[in-house]
């Protein structure tokens, strides 16, 4: 098939995709049987800059983003804008069948962790458009260790306060995703070898661009998970930062948004964690007293995490506190975990291996204390009028809740970064640095 002939096809299955007809959908799919023509139109991005899925995933169409996918769409297709079927679904406020097509695509190995070109993350844009079955899904493929726990609230000109709060310990972003002077891709990708291999001639080795085997460079291609090191061939992985989120539950569910959000830097330098004080009997009346004024904490182990900006100088940080030493150990030592909390390339198969550890052991990742999210079915078909609406938003490059929830000083990145000691989410991640 020719490729204005691929194109028009990929234009006319968008139409159809649009429309919400899966029937036609079928019908097309039937002229592009040919060997190596499915993968060219399924995945050709349109006149709109945007490819079938990405259209599907914006609908909140479960039928076809599963006929797509089954049909093998790439799960992980980029438009323009670096973003995936993954964020396009994730935004789109159509409850459940968004949450159904996030955890549809999620089985078919699409990465939580890549950043679109203004650094959102799919959970970054299902929190900016407060969908919680998004959130949970999403966190429920990146989380560490969940649980209830007594954060400390300061308050400008009040008196500071402990409260109950749902926190949440998740892997957040890769490094070779999101924002670029140069547009990431293939010519990003050759940029990043030549500047390789002039500081390898120049200066040496970079430490966290070397391969742990060999010992020598790799420039780190855009969008991986991972990748093959260009000298001994062993499989490297692309590790993520770490996140702290707490949440305000009502009758049990966290909220959608989070009240505080601590976005750790990949550098062992820029992180500080402390135990609390634990003084003071647990049961005294004293501290029962101020328990229930909201000034004392009935949770007797805490941590404080605090990351450091090493070139401003400034500091963020959350104080918590934990019902037992077990829970207060795990997330130390999750937060801790050299191969989780660097930004040096790590073996593969070390990694994967500590992500799919059965049980929490010391010095080990720690099982989450909460289920994973339920599965949903879509329950209802969105109506044509809204699917077309979503997908204009889409090529608009409009954000759902745009004048909401947005970064204060570019007005443009969702905030995703409090600021002490309000605690407000005001600022995103890149304007915080």
């Amino acid at each position: 098939m020719g490729s204005s002939a691929a194109k028009q096809a990929s234009e006319e299955l968008c139409a159809a995709v649009q429309r919400g007809d899966l029937t036609a959908c079928q019908r097309l799919a039937e002229g592009f049987r040919e060997p190596g023509s499915a993968s060219t139109i399924l995945d050709a991005l349109t006149s709109g800059g945007l490819a079938a899925l990405h259209v599907a995933a914006a609908s909140s169409r479960v039928d076809i983003v599963c006929f797509l996918l089954d049909l093998n769409a790439d799960a992980m297709v980029r438009d323009s804008k670096q973003r995936t079927p993954l964020h396009c679904a994730s935004r789109a406020i159509s409850p459940p069948n968004c949450t159904a097509c996030v955890q549809v695509l999620l089985r078919h190995r699409a990465d939580p962790f890549s950043a679109t070109e203004l650094g959102s993350t799919a959970l970054d844009l299902a929190r900016g458009a407060r969908c919680a079955g998004c959130v949970r899904a999403l966190e429920g493929a990146a989380v560490l260790w969940q649980g209830y726990v007594d954060a400390y609230q300061p308050k400008l000109l009040v008196i500071p306060t402990w409260a109950t709060k749902w926190l949440v310990v998740l892997r957040d972003r890769r490094h070779n995703t999101g924002p670029s002077f140069i547009a990431r891709g293939s010519v990003h990708n050759a940029f990043k070898q030549a500047q390789t291999l002039v500081r390898d001639h120049l200066s040496g080795p970079s430490f966290s661009h070397s391969c742990p085997q060999c010992s020598k460079s790799n420039a780190v291609p855009d969008f991986v998970d991972s990748f093959q090191c260009r000298h001994c061939g062993t499989m490297l992985c692309v590790p993520t930062s770490l996140q702290l989120a707490l949440y305000d539950c009502h009758q049990d569910v966290p909220d959608a948004r989070p009240v505080a959000v601590l976005s750790l830097p990949q550098d062992p330098r820029c992180i500080r964690i402390k135990p609390l004080d634990n003084s003071g009997a647990q049961g005294s009346w004293f501290r029962g007293a101020l328990g229930g004024l909201g000034l004392a904490s009935s949770r007797p182990f805490g941590l404080s995490v605090s990351a450091q900006d090493l070139e401003r100088g400034g500091e963020v940080g959350l104080a918590v506190r934990f019902s037992t030493a077990e829970e207060c150990a795990q997330v130390r030592h999750a937060l801790l975990n050299p191969l989780l909390s660097t930004r040096s390339l790590v073996p593969k198969d070390a990694y994967d291996a500590l992500l799919a550890l059965p049980v929490a052991a010391e010095e080990e990742l720690p099982l989450p204390s909460a289920p994973p999210a339920e599965v949903l079915e879509p329950a209802v078909v969105p109506a044509p009028q809204a699917a077309q609406q979503a997908v204009q938003h889409l090529e608009q490059g409009q954000e759902h809740g745009a004048e909401e929830g947005t970064c204060v000083v570019c007005l443009e990145r969702p905030a995703t970064m409090a600021i002490l000691p309000c605690g407000h989410l005001c600022l995103c991640q890149q304007c915080n640095v």
